[in-house]
């Protein structure tokens, strides 16, 4: 049974959120020819003060603002 985490920032709506489970779903379904039921996808929603890309803040880059 595949079993994905997926860790992103905060602020998806419910139908992004559900376009990444269908993708996602489907992805593993052809890659490892899972069952649909078998499938399981945890999505980890991170504030973006809490994420640092190349030791700048989420939230430094979001403003512009660079190390």
């Amino acid at each position: 049974m595949p079993i994905m985490r997926i860790t992103m920032p905060q602020g998806a709506t419910p139908e992004q959120k559900s376009a990444l489970f269908d993708g996602l779903t489907e992805a593993a379904h052809t890659a490892f020819a899972a069952d649909y039921e078998k499938i399981r996808i945890m999505l980890v929603e991170v504030p973006a003060g809490n994420i640092s890309i190349g030791g700048v803040s989420a939230f430094a880059i979001d403003d512009g603002r660079s190390k």
